[in-house]
């Protein structure tokens, strides 16, 4: 592999992280929006979902039905 191929590997490997964290926010915001939170709420979870990736939505599913009813 030469500098270029990493370079490549390296920018697929960044869009990659970044679509899947934005998936993963935009699936909360929009499970939160379905089950009628305010959008206070709604935004506070696609944040926390977005910056933790795999914890977020985890912890989400967790308590959407424990704290909401």
């Amino acid at each position: 592999m030469n500098e270029n191929d990493l370079r490549i590997l390296a920018t697929f490997a960044n869009v990659t992280i970044i679509c899947v964290m934005l998936g993963s926010g935009t699936w909360v915001a929009l499970d939160a929006r379905k089950k009628g939170r305010t959008a206070a709420e709604i935004v506070s979870w696609f944040f926390f979902a977005t910056m933790f990736i795999l914890i977020g939505p985890l912890l989400y599913v967790l308590f959407r039905n424990k704290f909401y009813k």
